[in-house]
């Protein structure tokens, strides 16, 4: 799939302004992701409105000392970072702030994703949808950059952030297509270059023309 230079083309995005929105994951994500996991909150604690504040607070206070100590390079360097992107997490993404903290249970085990950012071991599905609440980029692209960004080809994203980027808008401008690609590919794509050096998912190239012609390429 030509995630990045689908969106640097059609002037999307430009791509040095992929760092500041990997800034904002890690100051969001980053803090929060991993810290809004598992801190002894059964999903009936967390979904009472009337509790969710103590909750939450609870949630960040026990958690963030292990999502520093995992050390990860997007997480937050210090726990006064952790508490605060925890709280913002919490209060922008409450729902899906919720799922993380019922998947990861009462003894969460802190991990690093491909690009740096914490998040509760065997949660990935659900930290996967609070990234794409905070950062407005569907679920999806994160699922997927790993494999076309592994593909190194030629007109391909060099990096996940900027494939992260360049899939959002791409599902943007052309949903129909997009989603196309997207069934085609299934829950474990593998990605190809075609003579253009652009990525793709293998036996979805018809799907992926498709999409090219609506990108204008």
């Amino acid at each position: 799939m030509d995630l990045n230079k689908t969106a640097e083309e059609l002037g999307m995005y430009p791509l040095d302004k992929a760092p500041r929105e990997a800034g904002l994951v890690a100051a969001l994500v980053t803090a929060c992701v991993a810290i809004a996991v598992g801190f002894g909150c059964d999903s009936d604690s967390v979904g009472n409105n009337n509790s969710n504040d103590n909750v939450n607070s609870s949630a960040c206070s026990e958690a963030c000392p292990d999502v520093v100590a995992a050390g990860c390079t997007s997480g937050p360097p210090t726990l006064a970072d952790c508490y605060t992107g925890c709280a913002d997490t919490a209060a922008a993404c409450p729902t899906e702030f919720a799922a993380v903290l019922a998947c990861a249970g009462t003894t969460p085990t802190y991990v690093c994703d491909a690009v740096g950012v914490p998040y509760p071991q065997g949660c990935e599905d659900e930290s996967a949808t609070l990234q794409a609440c905070l950062t407005g980029t569907p679920p999806v692209c994160y699922d997927t950059c790993p494999g076309v960004v592994a593909a190194a080809c030629s007109s391909g994203p060099p990096t996940l952030e900027d494939c992260h980027t360049g899939c959002a808008a791409t599902a943007s401008t052309c949903p129909s297509e997009f989603t196309a690609v997207m069934a085609c590919a299934g829950d474990t794509p593998t990605f190809s270059c075609d003579a253009n050096g652009t990525p793709y998912a293998d036996g979805c190239l018809t799907e992926q023309t498709a999409l090219n012609a609506c990108l204008g390429i």
